[in-house]
């Protein structure tokens, strides 16, 4: 299991060794960009929306909303944890089913942002 949070990262940017070298700061494990945001999106849904129940999360695909797992409000929180935990903006044009529906779409919306910010090698 990949565990996120801080774990003694400078700067207050967990993500950071995931970016250099693809190496998780904590277990030294080699990690897919992808999954460490995936496992970041189910944890921060299942402990703010589903009370701590994985059993009730939906598949990777599947509609949050459809679902009845997040709804208006709850899309404003998930916004904000979006831009504070991964330091991207949310423009309000990006608010749009096909960005934030589901853990899928939410996953390659972050990935696509980050990548705009990421210098060119």
């Amino acid at each position: 299991m990949i565990r996120s949070g801080y774990g003694g990262c400078p700067y207050g940017f967990p993500w950071i060794y995931v970016f250099r070298g693809d190496r998780n700061h904590e277990s030294g494990v080699e990690v897919d960009v992808d999954v460490q945001i995936r496992g970041d999106l189910v944890e921060f849904v299942v402990g703010n929306y589903l009370f701590g129940d994985a059993s009730r999360m939906p598949g990777d695909a599947d509609s949050l909303v459809a679902e009845g797992v997040i709804d208006s409000t709850g899309i404003l929180e998930l916004i904000e944890f979006l831009e504070s935990r991964f330091a991207i903006e949310v423009l309000e044009s990006e608010t749009v089913p096909s960005n934030l529906d589901s853990i899928a779409a939410l996953t390659s919306y972050v990935q696509g942002k980050q990548a705009l910010r990421e210098p060119s090698r």
